[in-house]
């Protein structure tokens, strides 16, 4: 009995080692990157691990403890079968844009895993030491989580070294967590000379006389699926603070000489050069790289600066060459080139910035613009930068273009000083210009991996431009319209731009990006509105005062309407008349008078270019008679913004 005991157990043994064998083939037929490996305990032991690295995982939220569940055992997988829970989710690389530890990560170890195995992944990871979370209750039993201090490596590196430890079955950055609402602060070097985004005083202006950036970025840093096209002298795209953020073709292949999306531009990677008819749109001037960097230089990378939006696309379109200037010609071929893009690619185009301009009416680049608006895209101008003399000029009274052109789509910026004063230089507008942002002594990114500070209009619009692609990222069912009234409609009031401005203030990004849906435009109150018919008779001696009327308007902001107004007094031979647009608390807005004109028999126009922001507003007509006498009645007509 023995020794059939002893031969049976042989052949049973052998039976079993050849289904192992069999089993391990199959194996590694299904895992060709493992057929290499040596055949050995060891590598079924490493078939195991591989197999559980690669279940597929629970999405979560980024906080790498939230909705962690235990790895089923091989043995609780085959009894659960197709119920069986999946493993936690695979590390993800660093999300852009939120601050971590440098220099920190946090491993999930799996049970079992030994004291030198721990230290031999400090060793691996340049880290003197680990710290053991010791957080039993939310992990499966005898795993751990240990936080690493690495002196070598940081970032996503830092994470791609963990997971190269088979004892790893995760691995995190350590995230910094802020109170909802606080504010947030990159890491770039820089940016604390950064007035415009965040002024605490430290170039000797007014704390506070800021966009209020960090308050924006409690909220949004952006998003990757945004992209702000930059009209102007080209980009530098090799910069170390740009190229990440630089937007790519989808469409062409890199450096193959073809024109691979048949669009007439050869490797059009970044955008095109509409000044030399190529694609190459490289900067050599070194604006266009200024007012991206402003825009969106990479935010939160430790190097140089951070943009107002951390994480846009820069679409690179030039038209400007090496002095600084260009036509318009390839301007139109610029904005087209952004349209076709967004119509016909479904690339997020929701801005353009244009920190240029000059005198000129052209009618057909105020038509591509409008296209542009048609197809979603906000239009950011500079107002201009004065007369020789360094004097700005009332935009009001002598048009800038493209500043000036009618659009709903366009956003027109003055520049501000770290005072909150109007720069001197700046261009103004009551009518005609819109709100202020930060463009004196403002740092940016120039060609060469260089950073300069620069003044102007031209640095100030790209704070705007930047400021509508964070609202984008937060807000991207949004029409142009509504991005538009969200920035005009939050600004920060100041002095120094009341009157001289549609707004009356300064860019507020965090009041932009934090409030909820826009306010939409509201039903106009219709005011009183007299439009007699049968003039009153005065009594034989009696002087009475003018009788004054208004018609109602309806006009598109940005658009050019008729206001009809009447002043009569058939007792006085000239009369005084005053037109005026108010708000409803009474702020006077735009006004018109003439002086003892003869009496104004019918009903007689005003042409009026309206910037006012959407809502409703108050026609007033008030006027006197040659003898000093007010009106008898005032006239009151509604003119509704839309």
């Amino acid at each position: 009995m023995r020794g059939h005991s002893r031969s049976t157990f042989i052949w049973t043994a052998l039976l079993a080692a050849l289904l192992v064998i069999t089993a391990a083939a199959s194996v590694a037929a299904a895992r060709p990157e493992l057929r290499a490996a040596p055949f050995s305990a060891g590598f079924l032991r490493y078939q195991a691990d591989a197999a559980l690295r690669h279940t597929p995982r629970l999405d979560r939220a980024p906080g790498f403890l939230t909705g962690l569940v235990p790895a089923p055992t091989a043995v609780q997988a085959q009894a659960a079968g197709r119920h069986a829970q999946p493993a936690a989710q695979a590390a993800r690389a660093p999300q852009p844009g939120p601050a971590y530890a440098a220099g920190e990560v946090l491993v999930r170890l799996r049970a079992g895993a030994s004291l030198s195995s721990r230290k031999a992944l400090a060793s691996s990871l340049g880290a003197a030491g680990f710290r053991d979370l010791r957080v039993p209750a939310i992990l499966p039993p005898g795993e751990r989580i240990l936080l690493y201090r690495s002196t070598s490596l940081t970032g996503e590196a830092l994470v791609k070294s963990a997971l190269q430890n088979p004892d790893v079955i995760e691995a995190s950055l350590n995230y910094r967590r802020n109170a909802d609402g606080a504010p947030v602060y990159p890491n770039d070097p820089r940016f604390p000379e950064l007035w415009g985004l965040s002024n605490t005083g430290q170039s000797g202006g007014v704390a506070g006389a800021d966009i209020s950036a960090p308050e924006a970025w409690s909220t949004t840093t952006g998003s990757a699926a945004v992209v702000v096209a930059d009209i102007d002298s080209g980009i530098d795209y090799n910069h170390v603070d740009l190229a990440a953020n630089m937007w790519r073709n989808p469409n062409e292949i890199p450096a193959n000489g073809k024109d691979d999306d048949g669009n007439g531009y050869v490797d059009d990677v970044y955008g095109i050069d509409a000044a030399n008819g190529d694609g190459d749109p490289y900067d050599d001037d070194g604006h266009g790289t200024h007012t991206s960097g402003t825009m969106a230089a990479v935010g939160n990378n430790g190097i140089g600066v951070t943009g107002v939006a951390w994480q846009a696309r820069i679409m690179a379109l030039k038209f400007m060459d090496a002095d600084g200037s260009g036509y318009d010609s390839d301007a139109i071929i610029c904005i087209d080139y952004a349209v076709k893009q967004k119509l016909s690619h479904g690339v997020n185009v929701v801005a353009i910035n244009a920190s240029w301009g000059g005198p000129g009416y052209d009618g057909l680049l105020r038509g591509a613009i409008n296209a542009a608006g048609a197809a979603g895209i906000v239009f950011c101008a500079a107002a201009g930068n004065g007369d020789e003399l360094g004097n700005g000029i009332n935009n009001d009274v002598i048009p800038h273009y493209p500043s000036s052109y009618d659009c709903p789509s366009i956003i027109v910026v003055a520049s501000t000083d770290d005072d909150d004063a109007l720069a001197s230089s700046s261009n103004y507008g009551a009518t005609s210009v819109d709100l202020g942002a930060p463009g004196v002594g403002i740092l940016s990114t120039v060609p060469g991996n260089g950073y300069e500070s620069l003044n102007g209009t031209s640095m100030a619009t790209p704070h705007v431009t930047g400021a509508v692609a964070l609202c984008a990222a937060k807000y991207p069912s949004e029409t142009m319209a509504q991005r538009v009234q969200r920035i005009l409609g939050h600004v920060d009031p100041i002095a120094a731009l009341s009157g001289r401005t549609t707004t009356g203030g300064r860019l507020d990004v965090a009041a932009a990006v934090n409030t909820g849906a826009p306010t939409p435009t509201p039903t106009p109150t219709v005011w009183p509105t007299v439009w007699p018919t049968v003039w009153p008779t005065p009594i034989p001696g009696d002087i009475i005062g003018p009788v004054c009327a208004a018609k109602n308007v309806t006009v598109k902001r940005g658009r050019t309407c008729k206001i009809y107004f009447m002043v009569y007094d058939d007792l006085s031979e000239e009369v005084t008349a005053h037109l005026a647009i108010e708000t409803q608390s009474g702020v006077v807005k735009k006004s018109w008078s003439w002086d003892y004109h003869e009496n104004f028999d019918g009903w007689w126009s005003q042409k009026y270019t309206c910037r006012l922001a959407r809502g409703a507003y108050r026609i007033v007509v008030t006027g006197e008679d040659s003898d000093g006498n007010s009106a008898s009645v005032v006239g009151y007509a509604t003119l509704t913004v839309r």
